[in-house]
């Protein structure tokens, strides 16, 4: 009769088989034909009398093989197997050597020994329900062409479902992995339900694609969870679930809706270069460590609200729709209390914006926001700011010259990590003054062009003390300190005017004692200056006001003539000055008008 053809196979050929394979290993009474290279089954009301047999045949040889693993240990090998369609009782009878009744008094699988499914193809329900697999389990390569029924399955040791096919409804709720777990490029053609699923050691979903809904929804992560390459093409959910150890989601296609509401965090989550093409739902989420989205793209909705957070990074983020973050105002549990102690560092560096790209600021101390080479302002504000907290000084986190956790962090071991996370991209830009000065520029804009000309004002005068760090020159730094000192950079129209009067109050005070002629009439306070002649005081201070005010105005002195050199030197110092802190007064009442 001879050998199966399959490389390895031990078992004979099948007297029924037209193929040279063994019961296992044929297509015979199994498979009908082929659409598209996709096989298609027999089903059990379709069978010929042939078809009978060898599924009968299949069955038993099957249960036959299962009877010395009742004691013997070694590695039970079903490599390639083309499982048929089978009836439920038809299942059962084919596990009955293995099978205990569960306190249900329903057949339970257990398998106590190592399993190999490579390459198997299960034509129809994989009715694993309730099973345990106590060892090493290996499902790879193999295709589920119909129903794939793990729930509440125990895997007991390693579990490896990589590249395996599931084309129909894969259910592994309730399902239990004790060690590790891998789905490395599996492919879910129909729902993967993974519904309170429990993994105690790592599991990975590396490339994986999951073409229906993929659920996850109250599932525990104890240890790492790797989503890397994984493609979501319909719904993804995980709601409720618990990552307790590194949670990967980078470059991972969401190309509809995911949900990660109240999702809890207790470790690093990574989204690096996701692509989010639906809404992504993170309301109510938290996390206890650092959260990254560096590159990723939001092409849609995405909710942040309620979420409690630690360090969120969204460096380098493509932003095509609308943002929203928001920061829960109160906690309800001691965790969530505990993280939220202090406010979220949240890094919107280097955003890029599409034409309905927005964000929606509210109710987050943004103080500890960083706008690092953003631009807010493309083509109208990017950014609306509701109910947020600068602090008292309204210093950005990006102001390393104003920011005493800068120096304070830099030396403190424990917050080294946060340090080079916040601080050490700014330290090394070159023209980091340029930045924080253009930082403090495009806030003021979004202020001014929503009607805030107080809080537009602040920001203004921190981009102006920002600009005076730059390197100039000393005429540039002179003017830029009396535009500081004189009108509060153009702040302050009233502060401005009594420069302007003091000015020529004092202007005309010095050069009435150094003294002036008009008309062959000589003025001067000194040295014949007496209290009791108020009047000649008096008609000589006015004409002295009126000299400083022609020399400012009229550009002369005519027709009054200084006496000496220290009064032709105080009528060009007023000229001088005076006309600067004109000039200042009148940029403060324009800026003022332009409001």
């Amino acid at each position: 009769m001879g050998s199966c053809k399959i490389d390895g196979c031990p078992h004979p050929v099948s007297a029924y088989q037209d193929d040279g394979c063994c019961i296992f290993h044929t297509k015979t009474g199994k498979i009908k034909g082929y659409d598209r290279d996709k096989p298609i089954f027999i089903k059990p009301d379709e069978r010929s009398k042939k078809a009978q047999i060898i599924v009968k045949e299949f069955i038993q040889s099957f249960s036959k093989m299962l009877v010395p693993k009742t004691k013997d240990k070694s590695q039970f090998v079903c490599a390639r197997f083309i499982f048929p369609i089978l009836e439920v009782k038809e299942w059962r009878k084919m596990w009955s050597p293995i099978s205990e009744l569960s306190p249900k008094k329903r057949p339970k699988i257990k398998l106590d020994f190592s399993v190999s499914f490579t390459k198997a193809i299960f034509g129809g329900t994989a009715g694993f329900k309730n099973a345990t697999f106590c060892r090493e389990t290996d499902f790879s390569s193999a295709r589920f062409c119909g129903e794939a029924d793990f729930e509440d399955v125990k895997f007991v040791s390693n579990t490896d479902f990589s590249r395996a096919e599931f084309v129909g409804e894969a259910k592994f709720t309730d399902t239990e992995f004790n060690d590790k777990a891998i789905f490395a490029v599996a492919k879910f053609l129909g729902c993967a339900n993974f519904w309170a699923a429990k993994f105690d050691r790592d599991v990975n979903f590396y490339a994986a694609e999951f073409n229906d809904p993929g659920l996850f929804q109250d599932v525990d992560f104890s240890n790492e969870a790797s989503f890397i390459g994984a493609k979501f093409v319909n719904r993804a959910s995980f709601k409720n679930a618990k990552f307790s150890g590194k949670a990967y989601f980078n470059r991972v296609e969401f190309e509809s809706d995911v949900f990660f509401k109240n999702t809890k965090f207790h470790c690093e989550a990574t989204f690096m270069a996701t692509n989010f093409g639906g809404k992504a739902i993170f309301e109510g989420f938290s996390i206890t460590e650092k959260c990254t989205f560096t590159a990723a793209k939001f092409h849609q909705e995405a909710d942040f609200s309620n979420a409690i957070m630690k360090l969120v990074d969204y460096t380098r983020c493509e932003i095509s729709s609308f943002l929203r973050l928001r920061q829960i105002r109160k906690q309800n549990n001691k965790e969530d209390r505990e993280v939220t102690k202090e406010s979220p560092i949240i890094l919107l560096r280097d955003l890029r914006f599409w034409e309905n790209g927005h964000i929606l600021i509210e109710d987050i101390d943004i103080s500890r926001v960083s706008f690092w080479q953003t631009n807010l302002h493309v083509i109208r504000p990017r950014v609306d700011f509701i109910r947020v907290n600068w602090g008292t000084k309204k210093f950005i986190l990006d102001d390393i010259y104003n920011r005493p956790e800068y120096k304070k962090w830099k030396s403190d071991e424990l917050q080294e990590k946060e340090w080079n996370d916040i601080f050490e991209p700014i330290e090394k830009t070159e023209n980091k003054e340029e930045e924080i000065e253009r930082c403090y520029k495009q806030i003021k804009l979004i202020y001014e062009t929503s009607g805030y000309y107080p809080d537009a004002g602040e920001f203004y005068l921190l981009e102006m003390d920002a600009r005076r760090r730059k390197p100039m020159g000393l005429l540039i730094e002179v003017l830029h300190f009396l535009y500081w000192l004189v009108s509060d950079y153009g702040e302050r129209v009233g502060r401005a005017f009594l420069w302007f009067v003091g000015f020529l109050f004092v202007s005309a005070l010095s050069f009435a004692f150094a003294g002036f002629e008009k008309s062959d009439e000589i003025f001067k306070l000194l040295p014949q200056f007496n209290f009791s002649q108020w009047r000649t005081t008096i008609c000589t201070l006015i004409n002295s006001f009126i000299a400083v005010v022609n020399s400012i105005f009229l550009s002369g002195v005519e027709p009054y003539r200084p006496v000496n050199t220290w009064g032709s030197a105080i009528l060009v110092i007023a000229k001088i000055l005076g006309l600067a802190v004109l000039a200042l007064l009148l940029l403060a009442i324009r800026r003022r008008f332009r409001r």
